[in-house]
């Protein structure tokens, strides 16, 4: 039979939800579904109030950061979806008149329930919104949210000709798995289905620009340098642990670079972007590291285009233009030779592997190994203290990461 709650607990987390005005917001439609509009006809421009984008917003949130007073229903055992459900059914008295009848909501409550309860009432839709929101919100409580990982990892096996990805931060996604440790289900090795798919499909060609430091507070500098060794390593295969690790992303179709805001001063990233074959593109606040796509909160979204050209978008393909005519240094001259080859994107690589074998030219840098001549650099913190796995970071990981960033800023 069902299992004890701490019902005080579940009571308050409740009466977060609806007070916060979420609840109240759903029951005023205010979050309902907008109608569909009307499809753009063949041949005609999209307007206003029509459209050829299909999109959806992602996001990533840790476990414990949203309602955490919900997490331990399912935290422990997440076969007891239906007991949690009995629990917030239980807690349906704090619900304001405003709302709709309450035992509409518990039987929409009970009709997510694995086996419904038979002669369940049919709920209205509004009450069926508010249950499903209550039940996503006991999910994320218990495991958080990583859409933009799961959409990354589809997105890249449809890869067939380029991808460029540009972010604050970038290094290892997942823990190299190992006999005793494999890889566990929640988790998403993407530099594996990088580098393997790179492998699959040999006309396909990957572009990474980040900024030359990563995006750590004065008193990280440990996590900078873990990430700085470990996204070098991806890319040349050293310096290596052993001396069978290699580069997981092979270098003849693999660029990375530093952009260069004017001499002297690197230029800054602050939003992730990734574009596949000027179809498929994701833009937002996450990072492409383990700890931006589990562990650090952020909201993405990610766009395909259903008006096509030669297979490719032309509104994505020109935001990926002019995008990486700013990264490059490149005029925006529609008769500019090198923005006449960002037309194309396997072209781009062409391009940007030309400024580096230049040594960058002043506009973009070399992948950095993290050594400055005359600098002794810093020891690099382990992965899990530097790049964390939602699931699995710990108080004691974090009370030694504090400790380190004290000592390092010298509190």
């Amino acid at each position: 039979m069902g299992v004890c709650f701490p019902a005080a607990a579940i009571h308050q987390a409740v009466y977060q939800l609806v007070y916060e005005d979420r609840v109240v917001a759903l029951a005023q439609s205010a979050w309902g579904l907008p109608a569909e509009p009307t499809a753009v006809a063949i041949g005609q421009q999209p307007s206003g109030k029509s459209g050829t984008f299909a999109g959806a917003a992602l996001q990533t949130v840790a476990p414990y950061c949203e309602s955490s007073e919900l997490a331990p229903i399912l935290s422990a055992d997440p076969t007891l979806l239906d007991d949690a459900i009995d629990s917030l059914t239980e807690n349906m008295t704090i619900l304001p008149t405003s709302l709709p009848d309450r035992q509409d909501i518990v039987n929409a409550l009970n009709s997510l329930k694995s086996s419904p309860p038979a002669g369940n009432p049919t709920p209205s839709d509004t009450a069926l919104i508010i249950a499903a929101e209550l039940v996503r919100e006991l999910s994320t409580s218990a495991f958080g949210r990583r859409d933009s990982q799961w959409a990354l990892s589809d997105a890249i096996a449809d890869a067939r000709h380029f991808i460029y990805i540009e972010t604050p931060g970038f290094c290892s996604t997942a823990a190299t798995p190992t006999d005793d440790a494999p890889l566990p289900p929640y988790a998403s090795d993407l530099m594996k289905k990088l580098g393997d798919q790179l492998d699959a499909k040999e006309g396909l060609q990957l572009m990474i620009c980040c900024p030359k430091h990563p995006d750590f507070a004065p008193g990280y500098e440990g996590m900078a340098a873990y990430e700085t060794a470990d996204r070098y390593k991806l890319l040349t295969g050293e310096p290596a642990a052993t001396p069978a690790t290699l580069a997981v992303l092979p270098d003849d179709r693999t660029v990375g670079f530093h952009p260069i805001g004017f001499p002297g001063r690197y230029s800054r990233i602050e939003t992730t972007v990734v574009i596949i074959d000027d179809r498929w593109m994701l833009i937002g606040g996450s990072t492409f590291r383990r700890r931006g796509l589990t562990f650090d909160g952020s909201s993405d979204l990610v766009l395909t285009d259903t008006q096509l050209e030669n297979g490719r978008s032309p509104a994505i393909r020109d935001f990926r233009r002019t995008l990486l005519a700013a990264r490059l240094g490149v005029p925006t001259d529609q008769e500019h030779p090198s923005y006449v080859q960002l037309f194309d994107g396997q072209r781009s690589f062409a391009l940007i592997r030309q400024l580096l074998q230049g040594g960058g030219l002043g506009k973009i840098d070399l992948w950095w190994n993290g050594q400055t001549p005359g600098i002794t650099p810093t020891a690099p913190l382990t992965m899990d203290q530097a790049n964390p796995e939602g699931r699995s970071f710990d108080l004691l990981t974090a009370d030694v990461i504090a400790a380190i960033a004290a000592s390092s800023a010298g509190v």
